[in-house]
This record gives structure tokens, sequence and C-alpha cells, in this order.
């Protein structure tokens, strides 16, 4: 897959709508309109690594070209590993919360994601000093909420406030939006500044680990509605999906803002539990974490941008707030 995130902002004050790249040569065709102060638009290279010269048209007799290195950028197949155990529902470690996560107390249930890249700049690597690569990863909570029961076996139920969000998922340590960001011991993230020249920059190996943990309030009191009881169930449905990104540090006309796909994919947890006949609480699905074998059977289109890149993190969200509904 080549890669190569170009943008064009504000010409002689018209905003520039790249339509489409008619070849190696980078050439766009355009159209203008009138009133508006820029447009960020990727410009994508189906072939490298070159030296490409992207001609663009601003219409009233305006012109320009803007030489790139295209950099060729390819993901190998990559595999995922999840654990294969339902959720721990551990009530003895938090104070008025049941813990979820996968294994043990350690919380040691990882799913893991492992990929090898290999870059190629044109005239002996140029632009690779300027490509960072790494994963990304979005989560959209699909599903938070609860359901309690009062001594009188009447049930109420608890909506998490960040049910429907969705948000980038990553360390707040690590460089938003990077689940691992340039650390030099960091095996989940690549640049040449930090990690170092490689050689022929072929085959190097990316992988990361996640191992999702939440908690849910083990009772609920709303004395607005007069309600008051202990968790009886949780439907706790989250969908990740995991990408393997590029961006150039070379902010030339906002291109740094670009965090283009090499590969992608979806994987899910279901943390829902309910109680069972002895009156504990336990799993939902034999199985929490799923997820494909590959990362990336089938490569995503040439060009695709990573969804969420910036905004308020899945880290900043906690705690949830819990409401009645």
């Amino acid at each position: 897959m080549v890669i190569c995130g170009a943008n064009l902002s504000r010409k002689a004050g018209y905003r520039v709508d790249l339509l489409r790249s008619a070849g190696p040569d980078g050439t766009v065709e355009a159209a203008v309109t009138s009133n508006q102060e820029f447009s960020v638009v990727p410009v994508t290279w189906s072939s490298g690594p070159v030296v490409a010269h992207l001609v663009y048209n601003l219409g009233n007799g305006f012109t320009g070209q803007w030489n790139v290195n295209v950099v060729q950028i390819t993901a190998g197949a990559g595999s995922i590993t999840p654990p294969t155990a339902p959720v721990t529902v551990d009530t003895t470690g938090d104070a008025g919360y049941a813990a979820l996560y996968v294994g043990n107390s350690s919380n040691t249930g990882l799913i893991n994601f492992s990929d090898t890249v290999s870059v190629q700049g044109p005239n002996g690597n140029w632009g690779v000093d300027f490509m960072n690569i790494g994963f990304i990863q979005n989560v959209d909570i699909a599903a938070a909420n609860a359901t309690y029961v009062e001594s009188n076996g009447q049930t109420f139920n608890m909506l998490a406030s960040v049910q429907g969000t969705a948000a980038v998922d990553c360390n707040p340590n690590s460089g938003e939006p990077w689940v691992h960001g340039p650390v030099a011991s960091d095996s989940g993230f690549w640049n040449v500044p930090t990690q170092g020249p490689m050689g022929s920059y072929a085959n190097i190996p990316l992988s990361y680990s996640d191992s999702p943990s939440l908690l849910v309030p083990s009772s609920a009191s709303v004395s607005s509605q007069g309600v008051s009881g202990s968790l009886y169930s949780a439907r706790i449905d989250a969908n990740f999906m995991s990408y393997l990104a590029v961006q150039t540090r070379d902010d030339a006309n906002l291109s740094s803002l670009a965090y283009l796909q090499l590969a992608a994919a979806a994987w899910n947890i279901n943390y829902s539990i309910v109680t069972g006949p002895d009156g504990n609480l336990v799993p939902y699905a034999s199985q929490a974490i799923t997820a494909p074998a590959a990362i990336y059977a089938t490569p995503p289109t040439l060009g695709s941008l990573v969804p969420i890149t910036t905004g308020e993190t899945a880290n900043q969200l906690f705690p949830w707030t819990w409401i009645y509904f």
C-alpha cells in the first residue's frame, strides 16, 4: 500500500476541493468555491516510492505545484490473539463497585495485536524520517446500562451517560491519538527519531496489548424516585476499531493532521452480567472479548483516514455518570 498525506490550504481566498488524482505524478483537478477560507483534502498516490509533483488548479488563472516525497508503506497480514475467558466479576476490590475485567485481579486478560510494516522512500529513502507509524484505537460504547433490584423485589434501571459515545482510546501519556507514543522502548510505535534507522526499513515489527476494565456501581439509590437497590444485571457492550496508521510530521499545508489507515480490525467486548441461581453475578457471554484472527484481511481503501483522532478520550470519560431512566 502506498500512503502519502498531502493537503492543500487556502490560496487566493478560495477553497480548493480536489476531485481526483490523475496518476503517479499527483496531478489533480480542482473545483473552486468562493467564500470559504480553506479546505483540507487528502491526496494519495497509487504507486511509489517517487518524488511526485502535485499540480493543482485554483481557477481565475491561479495554478500551483507542490513537490512531495511519496513514501511506500506495506503492512503484513498481522494477527490478533484475544483471551478466550468470560468476564470476571470482582466485588471485593473497589468499594461500592463491581469491577469487570478478563483474567485475574492483576488484569492479565490481554488481547494482543501484532504486525509488520515495510517503509521505502524515493532517492535513498527521502521522506521516511518524517513518518510516524503506530496503532490508533477508536471505541464506540454501544451499551452501558444496569438493572437494580429493591428489597421488595421491584426493579429499576440506571443508564451510564457514555452510552452511545464514540472516542479515541489511547493512553493519557502516549501522545494523543496513538495507543502508544514515541517512546524508544515501545513496540507499538515507530519513527526514525525514537527507534533509529533500521537499514532497509523492511518488516519492522509493531505490537501492543489491551485489557479493558470497567466499574459498575454495585448498588444504586435515587431519592427523587424513592428507589434503592442492589445490582441485578448489567449490559456492557463496546465496539472497538484498531488501526495501523501513518502520519507525516511535516506540517506544511496541514499535512500532519491526516492519519491514514494502513490496516484496520474490528473487535468487541461483551462484559454483560446477570444474577445467577445462587444469587451471585455471573457473565452473560462465555467469551468476553471477540476479534478476528488477522488484523487486515481486507486492506482499507487507499487514502482512508482514521475517523476519530481528537477530542475527549475514552479514559477521560471515567468515572461514568449513572442516571435513572
